[in-house]
C-alpha cells in the first residue's frame, strides 16, 4: 500500500504556537511603504503550519525582516499540519485574515483562490520593479491565476531518484544517469535494472530492486499520459477525464507488476516488516531505487551503512511517444484580501520570495529554492546533507524544477477530495493485486467523471 502524503508533506505536528517580535517605533527604511505614519508601528501576521521548531525558525525570519523594515511587526503563528486549514476558515470567517499565508496542509493556495481570498499583485509588482525572471518558470507561472498574479514562489520540492549505489556496485550495475536528457534511461531500463537488483534467499525476498512510490499520484504520468487534460492543469477544475488511454492502463498495470509479478517491489506488508525502527524503509539498505523527492535528505543524510547517490527520474517507454512527466511540489506566500496594511502586507510577500528571505527560508524549511540566483546557496545546503555529493547531482537536483510538471495536488482545486475519495482507495487495491490495469482505470475513471461534475468551476 502507497504511503499517502498529503499536499504538504514535511509540517504535520506540534502545538499551537504565536511568537510577537517586538521592535522600536522607527520608520520602516525601505521603499514603498509609505503608509504608515513616521512614528506608527503597523502589526501583521503570517501563518505557517509546524511545531515549535518551525515557530523558531519563523522568527529568525522576522528578526532579519525587521532589520530592513523596523516599523513593521510582524506575528507568526505556527498551527499544528491537522488542524491548519480548519485555522484558516476561523480567521477568514472572522474578517482576521493572515496577512501572509503559506499552504501549508491539504489545501493549495488555489482552493482560497478559487475563492476569491488573493487579490492580484500586478500592481505592487509593476511599482515595485519587481524582477520575476529570477524564479523558475514553472514556479512563477503557477502563480497566476485567472490571468493575474496572486503569489511569489516560496520554495520547491523537485522530483528525482534516489539510489544504493553499494548494492549496483556488489551486483555490478552501471548507476542510473544523472542527465535529465538521457533518453536510454527509460522504465523498460528501470525495470530491468529492478531485477538485477532483486535478491531472493531460500525463497524469501531479502533485498528488493525499487520500493513503491510515496506519491498515490505519480502512476498516471510514468508512462507520460495524464488523469486530466492539460487546461485543467491551468485552471485548476478539469473538466475531462483522461484515463482510458494505453499509456496510463499500462502504466497502472506496470505499478502492479512491479509488486505481484516481477516481485522487484516489496508487498505492504513486506515493506512494514523490512522497514521496523528504521526512519525510511530506502534507509534500512534493501531497497535499490526510489523516486522521491528533497523532502527525503534530512532523513537519508543520516544514512551511514551504504552509499547512495542521485539521478534522474526514467523516461516513458518509446513506444508510448509522449513526453516525460514528472512531480514538482511547489509552496508559495500569498497576502489575504482585507489587509488594513496592504502595503506592509506586500513589503513581506515580497522580501519572504526575495533573494535574502528566500535564501534564510530554505535553509530552515530544507526547501529548494525558487529563484535561480540562489542556486550556490542550495549547492551548500545538499553539501551539507550529503558532502560527497557530486556536480552532477546537484544539477540533478536543482534541474528537476525546469523538468517537473505541478502535481494535481497542488493544481487541481478539489484535490483533497479527488485523492482521498477516488484515487488512493483504487490505486491501493491496484498495488494489492486485487485489480488490473484496465479495471482500476475504469473505476477510476466513473467515479472522477462524477467528482468533477459534483464541483463544477467556480
Amino acid at each position: 500500500m502507497t504511503a499517502q502524503i498529503s499536499r504538504r508533506r514535511l509540517l504535520k505536528s506540534g502545538a499551537l504556537a504565536t511568537g510577537a517580535l517586538a521592535m522600536p517605533r522607527l520608520l520602516a527604511n525601505g521603499p514603498h511603504v509609505g503608509s504608515a505614519a513616521a512614528a506608527e508601528v503597523v502589526q501583521l501576521s503570517m501563518l505557517q503550519a509546524g511545531d515549535v521548531n518551525t515557530l523558531h525558525n519563523m522568527q529568525k525570519l522576522m528578526t532579519a525582516f525587521h532589520k530592513r523594515y523596523p516599523n513593521i511587526m510582524v506575528t507568526p503563528n505556527v498551527v499544528p499540519w491537522a488542524n491548519y486549514d480548519q485555522r484558516v476558515d476561523l480567521l477568514l470567517a472572522a474578517g482576521t485574515p493572515p496577512a501572509v499565508w503559506f499552504p501549508g496542509a491539504n489545501r493549495g493556495y488555489r482552493y482560497y483562490a478559487s475563492r476569491n481570498f488573493f487579490p492580484s499583485i500586478d500592481a505592487e509588482i509593476a511599482a515595485s520593479h519587481y524582477d520575476l525572471n529570477d524564479f523558475y518558470k514553472a514556479l512563477i507561472d503557477f502563480c497566476v491565476w485567472k490571468g493575474h498574479h496572486v503569489g511569489l514562489p516560496a520554495d520547491y520540492y523537485g522530483s528525482f531518484l534516489v539510489y544504493n549505489k553499494t548494492m549496483f556496485d556488489k551486483a555490478k550495475v552501471p548507476y542510473p544517469p544523472t542527465d535529465w536528457h538521457d533518453k536510454s534511461w527509460d522504465w523498460d531500463k528501470y525495470l530491468e535494472t529492478a531485477k538485477a537488483l532483486t535478491v531472493t534467499q531460500n525463497g524469501k525476498t531479502v533485498q528488493w530492486g525499487s520500493m513503491v512510490d510515496d506519491d498515490a499520484r505519480f502512476p498516471f504520468w510514468i508512462f507520460g499520459g495524464d488523469a486530466f487534460e492539460e487546461a485543467g492543469y491551468v485552471t485548476g477544475f478539469p473538466q475531462k477525464v483522461m484515463l482510458n488511454s494505453p499509456a496510463v492502463v499500462d502504466g497502472f498495470q506496470f505499478i502492479s507488476d512491479m509488486i505481484n509479478k516481477y516481485k522487484v517491489q516489496p508487498t505492504p506488508a513486506q515493506s512494514q516488516a523490512a522497514q521496523g525502527a528504521a526512519p525510511s524503509l530506502f534507509t534500512t539498505g534493501k531497497i535499490g531505487m526510489h523516486r522521491t523527492a528533497n523532502w527525503v535528505f534530512p532523513t537519508d543524510a543520516k544514512i551511514k551503512s551504504f552509499e547512495w547517490g542521485i539521478a534522474a527520474l526514467p523516461w516513458p517507454s518509446k513506444r508510448y511517444g509522449l513526453k516525460r512527466k514528472i512531480p514538482l511540489y511547489p509552496d508559495q506566500w500569498m497576502v489575504m484580501k482585507g489587509q488594513k496594511h496592504p502595503a506592509e502586507a506586500w513589503a513581506l510577500q515580497s522580501w519572504m520570495s526575495g533573494p535574502e528571505g528566500m535564501r534564510i527560508w530554505m535553509q530552515a524549511a530544507g526547501a529548494l529554492p525558487a529563484r535561480k540566483s540562489l542556486a550556490d546557496a542550495a549547492k551548500s545546503m545538499l553539501k551539507g546533507w550529503k558532502p560527497n555529493i557530486t556536480n552532477a547531482e546537484v544539477a540533478c537536483v536543482l534541474d528537476s524544477a525546469n523538468f517537473g510538471h505541478i502535481t494535481p495536488s497542488h493544481a487541481v482545486v478539489n484535490w483533497p477530495i479527488i485523492g482521498d475519495q477516488v484515487v488512493n482507495p483504487i490505486l491501493q487495491k491496484l498495488q494489492l493485486g486485487h485489480l488490473t490495469g484496465k479495471e482500476a482505470v475504469d473505476q477510476m475513471s466513473t467515479k472522477l467523471a462524477a467528482v468533477l461534475k459534483q464541483y463544477p468551476p467556480q
